[in-house]
């Protein structure tokens, strides 16, 4: 993928859901990894040059109460289709009167 295309899905999945930090699955070779997208880094002198470029790093956050670590990804490892959208869980209507029962 190259970090033109990256920028352009990500910037759709950020459209989707809403915020500037959305939660995507990014699939490699090695790898699947699902997170909060933190910073994604292009090299905007090398993109200019080159929009072909692949070269940057998004970085990831496991998402949760207390974030876990970073997981690093480098653009040119995301085959085409590699990013995708993950809708956020939400808690369902819980009846606490009758679970306490």
């Amino acid at each position: 993928m190259t970090a033109e295309q990256f920028e352009s899905v990500l910037q759709e999945i950020r459209r989707k859901q809403g915020t500037s930090t959305p939660l995507v699955q990014v699939t490699t070779a090695a790898a699947t990894v699902r997170g909060r997208v933190t910073q994604p880094d292009v090299d905007r002198s090398l993109h200019r040059r080159n929009p072909a470029s692949p070269f940057g790093v998004v970085a990831l956050e496991q998402p949760g109460l207390v974030p876990g670590p970073l997981s690093l990804v480098q653009i040119a490892d995301i085959p085409d289709g590699g990013v995708r959208d993950v809708a956020p869980r939400h808690a369902g209507n819980v009846n606490l009167a009758a679970s306490a029962n």
